[in-house]
């Protein structure tokens, strides 16, 4: 038998009282006041102690064999330490052609084969207790993994990553199995063009903040290049207003260029909070720092 657990996570309205969860014999709902998805996952982690937890976001349905499969993995590989599978659109109005190169933001991942090595998505993520328990444990020896984790409005993300790569520190594997099934519910605002720019812009700097975290100097590398690449199209842009046919190019090139911007934003906003991040004093200050995004980023320039 398995335990169901639902996590409300701060909602206004508070969710127990509006879940018929009686068709199951052994389900709770608890409410954690602290939002975001990393406070989420930490208080399911910590009321449950199944060797095998499955994180089902509110927008996931679960194939009807997920949790069958999920055990049959886990059974097979004694050395995988965190896995998901394949996760498939189920769109609330058909997107536009010019939004398929940004699904893979989304989750949306086909998996046609098992692969070893692979990351695992967020959406079904299963892990195993020891790497559960050893994610809590980094968490509590640093207060900046806190930060990385949707937080109401705030797009922040990579935490999915650093779960699921809590395996490797223990010796374990990662990876993707295609029995595991699973369609993630996207609605149409999630598609739009001013979502998906908050989206880019979020997950650049994400995948900083991430890397900074599991290793610094390569981080620190990574950032150099990606400083020197903005100076240099600083001296292109400038270049190119002095060209006639700027004007059209940039009609024909308006959204490949907001994109483009966006990542811009999200590397420039981690140049921002990185003095605080090398200060251990300062941690508590980076996370408001982060928390308070948009101000973060701004101005934003279509």
């Amino acid at each position: 038998m398995w335990d169901l657990l639902v996590v409300d996570n701060a909602s206004s309205i508070p969710l127990a009282p509006r879940l018929d969860l009686a068709w199951h014999p052994q389900q709770r709902v608890v409410r954690e006041e602290k939002l975001g998805l990393t406070h989420a996952r930490l208080r399911g982690i910590a009321e449950t102690n199944g060797d095998v937890l499955v994180f089902v976001d509110d927008d996931n349905v679960l194939d009807e064999d997920y949790l069958e499969q999920a055990l049959v993995v886990a059974e097979k590989h004694p050395r995988i330490g965190s896995w998901s599978g394949d996760v498939h659109p189920i769109f609330e109005q058909p997107p536009p052609d010019w939004t398929r190169p940004y699904w893979v933001m989304h989750a949306i991942r086909e998996v046609a084969q098992d692969q070893i090595g692979a990351t695992p998505y967020g959406a079904g993520l299963c892990i195993r207790r020891p790497v559960a328990v050893h994610y809590c444990q980094k968490v509590m020896a640093c207060s900046l993994r806190l930060a990385l984790g949707r937080n109401g409005c705030n797009l922040v993300s990579a935490e999915d990553a650093d779960l699921a790569r809590c395996a490797l520190d223990l010796d374990l594997e990662m990876g993707v199995f295609a029995q595991l099934r699973l369609k993630h519910l996207i609605p149409v605002h999630r598609l739009t063009e001013e979502y998906l720019l908050r989206l880019v812009e979020a997950m650049e700097f994400s995948n900083l903040l991430f890397a900074w975290l599991n290793s610094p100097d390569k981080a620190r590398s990574n950032l150099e290049g990606k400083k020197w690449i903005l100076k240099l199209n600083d001296s292109i842009r400038k270049f190119s207003r002095s060209i006639k046919e700027f004007g059209r190019l940039h009609r024909k090139f308006g959204r490949k260029k907001r994109f483009y911007r966006a990542k811009q934003r999200g590397i420039r906003a981690f140049h921002q909070i990185l003095p605080l991040l090398q200060d251990p004093a300062s941690h508590l200050k980076a996370i408001e720092r982060i928390r308070d995004w948009d101000s973060l980023v701004s101005p934003r320039r279509r």
